[in-house]
């Protein structure tokens, strides 16, 4: 993060990324892209984390306790189905992503009807629907080798001594569908508490960086006094994957709404300048929030690009050329705005009942 005094150091302020440019009036977008993220966002978290739950609720541990066993890695990847895995989540985030693009275009498309352009958007358009299946598609590539990993790590634990056949069952189920590295917190988590229990060794360690509330409490309690026990570890473990799943699920949520929802009014922009409804000239702008939150990356950004962008062309960032926020990072709280050329005046921001948001309209399979 950023301190306030860097920042006004820059003078990087929200009026004065809005009004850049030669009296530029720049469509203030960033507090209704901010409203309709928020708003989408508890969807696509809420799907992502039900798709997951559904999937690993169907894995049956008696036939993986069977794998583990036979100590087969490829009938335990068969058992799991790490391409119906894919599937299922990747089906689970194209509709919520596309409807937010369709948010994002409507929110756009309000501020511009407020200074008196009157814009169509084309909800269905090729970009519009190819964009939702790839993101969507992205989000879950990495799923299988995630898999794949979290099993040899599980298998290895067992080797080691510290978990037997029926607890590596229990650990698959919870972990799978978490990134390699935020599955092995839980796993190392665990592990640790084992192995104290196997030694008597009553010192926290590293374990107080990961505990929190009434959890340390209790952990903290039964480190100190030599109580552990195998449930309370698997409880205590299972608590942990499951918090991080959550996690996980907010991350996703925050970070592709905000994507597709500047993708919307990015793509309402080009469909617009094709249609000759806004000028070609016309630039984007990259909109910071300036308070302590705002980092490192960002806080450059604006001042790498004073003149704005094409509404087809790149943002340069300190992390290379992007198409807009959230790009540079996850939980990125950027947006974009929109400067007309030679505009200038105020504008004021639509209320979040003027934003048309076409949740309704989703492509039929032949549109697909």
């Amino acid at each position: 993060m950023i301190s306030m005094q860097a920042v006004r150091a820059r003078k990087v302020t929200l009026l004065d990324v809005h009004n850049v440019g030669a009296g530029g009036l720049a469509f203030r977008l960033h507090a209704i892209m901010t409203r309709i993220a928020e708003r989408f966002g508890k969807e696509i978290g809420k799907r992502w984390a039900q798709a997951l739950a559904s999937y690993v609720g169907r894995i049956n541990e008696h036939q993986l306790i069977a794998a583990l066993s036979a100590g087969s890695a490829r009938q335990l990847e068969n058992l799991i189905n790490l391409q119906g895995l894919q599937d299922q989540l990747e089906r689970a985030m194209r509709d919520p992503l596309l409807r937010a693009v369709q948010a994002g275009a409507g929110g756009s498309q309000a501020m511009l009807r407020a200074k008196g352009i009157d814009v169509t958007f084309n909800a269905v358009h090729a970009n519009v629907v190819r964009y939702a299946q790839t993101r969507a598609a992205r989000l879950v590539t990495s799923v299988p080798r995630d898999v794949r990993e979290t099993i040899r790590l599980i298998v290895a634990i067992g080797v080691s001594g510290k978990a037997d056949i029926g607890a590596q069952a229990r650990m698959i189920k919870e972990v799978v569908g978490l990134p390699r590295n935020w599955a092995l917190a839980p796993l190392r988590f665990g592990d640790e508490l084992r192995e104290k229990m196997l030694t008597g060794d009553t010192t926290l360690g590293t374990l107080t960086r990961r505990l929190s509330g009434s959890d340390m409490v209790q952990i903290r309690a039964r480190v100190e006094a030599g109580t552990l026990t195998p449930d309370f570890i698997n409880d205590m473990e299972s608590l942990y994957a499951e918090r991080l799943i959550s996690l996980r699920a907010e991350t996703i949520a925050r970070t592709e709404t905000l994507a597709a929802t500047n993708y919307g009014a990015q793509e309402s922009w080009r469909q617009a300048v094709d249609d000759g409804d806004l000028p070609a000239a016309s630039k984007q702008f990259w909109i910071v929030t300036p308070d302590d939150r705002l980092c490192p990356i960002c806080v450059e950004i604006p001042g790498m690009n004073p003149d704005g962008v094409g509404v087809d062309e790149q943002f340069e960032t300190p992390e290379g050329p992007v198409d807009g926020p959230p790009a540079p990072h996850p939980n990125c709280r950027c947006s974009i705005g929109l400067v007309l050329p030679g505009a200038t005046g105020e504008v004021s921001v639509p209320s979040e009942e003027d934003v048309v948001a076409p949740t309704e309209v989703v492509p039929t399979d032949e549109e697909q």
